[in-house]
This record gives C-alpha cells, structure tokens and sequence, in this order.
C-alpha cells in the first residue's frame, strides 16, 4: 500500500505498461473519436510519446480538445524511485501542509507543454483566466458513491451552485461528479437533492451563466457582506448574489462604473424593475419588495457593454 507522498508519485508504472496505455487510448480514439480526451493524474511515458498520441488525436478528432491531466515522467520522477530522494520529498510536502494547512483543501495543477484546458480539483482560480478551465469535484469528499457519507459529508446545494457561478464568472465551468450505489445503480437521494435544487434554480436563472462569458471584473460584495459574482452576454452584465439580503436594499463595494453612469437593471426573476445609482465606488440597489429566500439572486444591468471585455 502507497504510504507517502513520494510513494504515490513514484508509484508510475514501467516496464510495458506505457506501451499499453498508449495502445488503449489509440484504439479509444480510433473507435469512438471522443470530443474530449481526459485523463486523470499523468501520463507513464515520456514526454515524446505523449506528443505522438496527441498528434494521432488531433489528426481524428481536428476539433476535439485535452485536459492538463498528463503530466510525463521525467528524471526527477524517476529519482523518487529512490528511498532517499522520496524520504526528503515526504518531510518537505508535510512541512510546506502543516505551514499552509488550506492548501490541502484543493489542487490546482501545474502547466504542462500542452492542454486545451485546465482542471482544477476542490479548488478554484482566484479570478478570470484566459484559458478556458474546469472546476471538478465530488458533492462531499469522495469522487463517485461512498457509502460511509451521510448528509452532513455532502456540500450543501447552495455551496455547490456558489462554486458553478464562480467558476463561471472567472471563464471557467463546473464538472460535478454524480455516482451510482454499487447496490441497484441507482443515484442517493443526497445527490439527486443537490440536483434537483441546483436545477431548479438554472431553470429559471439560467440565462445569467448559459452562453455567457466573463466581465472584466469577477467578484465583489456587499456592504452586508454578500459575495457577488459577474457574468456578460449580449450587452447585459448579470450581478449574481450569492445570498439574500434583509430589506429591500444593498449596497455593492467598488462597483468599477463612473458615478452618475444612467443604468437599467432589474431582476432576473419575475422581471421587477430595481433602482440603482452608482456613489462614488459603490453600486446602491433598491428593491421594489424584500427578496424571497433563494440560493442566489440575480440583477441584470443594462448599460455596460462598453465597459466589458466583450
């Protein structure tokens, strides 16, 4: 059994292996030409082969594209094979999580010479990148079904929707793991809940994430301290927040628009007109009525189409 950091990632495997993986994904490609080539933790072969088999790739599927999952071996990989150099790496990765203990939390993983996207894990971007990625995660801590989880392991469905429109906001999309019971394949109920919540509120919200794309600005908040998250689409910029204020009014912090600037917002749902005037930094909203408990709020705000990066 893997005991280490160091065993893990030296835990490839050699000897004809790489060529075997290289002839199951070849045959993969050949039969099925999948749109999306995504691998998970690296690749067992040098990084010349792993440029081969994205060339053959590429030459089926000319508009497919690949995740940053394939990260090759390399001499440094190789010395982990030895005791001492994985001991030293074990003692250097415990010190830098007991000194940085969040940093466990999630992986966000290094660039490799070449990917289509990135793939994130439990984790996000802290703003808007130029190349497209990809937050993935499991609704609690275990990828697929764990059948030791109970409700309290699972993320709540706001939790989960807060990660979609955040990943949104900053050019990314959200790749959430849903996994059968071994038992009957059926989806549990904790999962099918956190669906159907999450649905819902796309259902009737959706056009502040479907077909959009990133403001020039990502993230925000409230005076009452509520996260907000930006999307644009066709002229309008969709402030999303991400809780419910009390009353009938907010006040968003270094809102990036010149004082006095004539906007139009109103609310996504039901369409209400809302009051808004820009002060000094501050965007001030007034409701017609206090908003109903949702899992997120959203204003359209017409007006800033010259202030995006569109």
């Amino acid at each position: 059994p893997l005991k280490t950091f160091g065993d893990f990632i030296s835990s490839a495997p050699g000897g004809n292996y790489p060529e075997y993986a290289a002839r199951q994904l070849r045959e993969l490609i050949e039969r099925y030409e999948p749109s999306i080539l995504w691998n998970d933790i690296s690749w067992p072969d040098h990084l010349a082969s792993l440029r081969e088999l994205f060339d053959f790739y590429y030459q089926r599927v000319p508009d497919g594209v690949v995740n940053d999952r394939w990260r090759h071996t390399t001499l440094s990989g190789k010395a982990l094979k030895l005791w001492p150099v994985r001991r030293a790496f074990d003692y250097l990765a415990k010190r830098h999580i007991r000194k940085h203990p969040n940093s466990a939390n999630g992986v966000i993983t290094q660039p490799i010479p070449h990917s289509d996207f990135r793939t994130s894990e439990y984790a996000a971007f802290g703003d808007i990148q130029v190349k497209k990625w990809e937050a993935t995660r499991g609704m609690s801590n275990s990828f697929g079904f764990n059948r030791n989880d109970t409700e309290q392991d699972y993320e709540s469905a706001g939790s989960l929707l807060s990660g979609l429109i955040d990943a949104v906001s900053k050019n990314g999309n959200l790749l959430l793991n849903v996994g059968p019971r071994g038992v009957d394949a059926c989806i549990p109920a904790e999962q099918r809940s956190r669906l159907q919540q999450m649905g819902s509120w796309l259902a009737i919200n959706g056009e502040a994430i479907y077909g959009t794309r990133p403001w020039h600005l990502a993230a925000g908040t409230t005076e009452e301290g509520i996260e907000v998250r930006y999307t644009q689409k066709e002229g309008k910029v969709y402030a999303i927040f991400l809780g419910t204020p009390k009353g009938k009014s907010l006040s968003v912090r270094n809102f990036p628009v010149q004082a006095g600037r004539e906007l139009y917002l109103s609310q996504l749902v039901g369409g209400l007109p809302v009051v808004g005037k820009v002060e000094g930094k501050t965007l001030e909203l007034e409701f017609q009525q206090p908003l109903p408990d949702a899992l997120a709020h959203v204003v359209a705000i017409t007006g800033l189409a010259d202030e995006s990066n569109t």
